[in-house]
């Protein structure tokens, strides 16, 4: 097994696809593929959400953080500290491959009049592949240095991932109408096929 603070450089390569940037040019909204004129709307309580998710990914740490330089970590089958890390890292890929195909992704649920509704690419699968990401990193982190808190953690980030889909899809509803709908019909909320 691993030394426990190993899982710190796949969380570190986690964040840093959540943190890439693409160097291409910004079109004109007007320019883009897949670009709707809509007005532009904001979703009920827009930063709660992210606060929340942001206070659910904390108790993540504070777990790691915990085990790491306070307990010892329990082994509870062979190899758990690879699953772990594929876990995680299949989450950065997840996140670096949504920000990659959908340009207008924002931290808070509002919308502008140039807001496209990307359905490629992950979001051909799921329809909040970066939500999943964050599931994934949170299952990883879980299934590498299980604990009580680290199951508590899992928890908050599923359930607060879940509460703020529903808010965005709210309002990806009263701006994009059918077309939104159609898309729900097609494509689950994070499991394809299942949920």
């Amino acid at each position: 097994m691993l030394p426990p603070a190993a899982i710190y450089l796949p969380h570190l390569l986690f964040w840093s696809c959540f943190a890439a940037r693409w160097t291409e040019p910004k079109l004109a909204s007007s320019e883009r593929p897949g670009h709707t004129e809509i007005p532009s709307h904001v979703a009920r309580y827009p930063r709660l959400f992210p606060i929340l998710h942001g206070f659910a990914l904390g108790v993540v740490y504070f777990s790691i953080g915990n085990l790491v330089f306070h307990g010892s970590p329990t082994v509870l089958f062979p190899g758990q500290d690879i699953v772990g890390c594929v876990l995680i890292l299949t989450g950065g890929f997840l996140i670096l491959w949504s920000k990659r195909v959908f340009k207008s992704w924002r931290l808070t649920a509002e919308l502008d009049a140039g807001h496209e509704l990307c359905t490629g690419g992950p979001f051909g699968l799921v329809r909040h592949p970066i939500y999943l990401a964050f599931d994934l990193m949170a299952a990883g982190s879980a299934a590498w240095l299980p604990s009580t808190s680290s199951a508590v953690a899992l928890a908050a980030v599923i359930v607060v991932g879940d509460l703020r889909a529903r808010n965005e899809e709210q309002l990806l509803r009263r701006a994009f109408k059918e077309r939104y709908i159609e898309y729900m019909r097609t494509t689950r909320r994070f499991v394809p096929f299942v949920y």
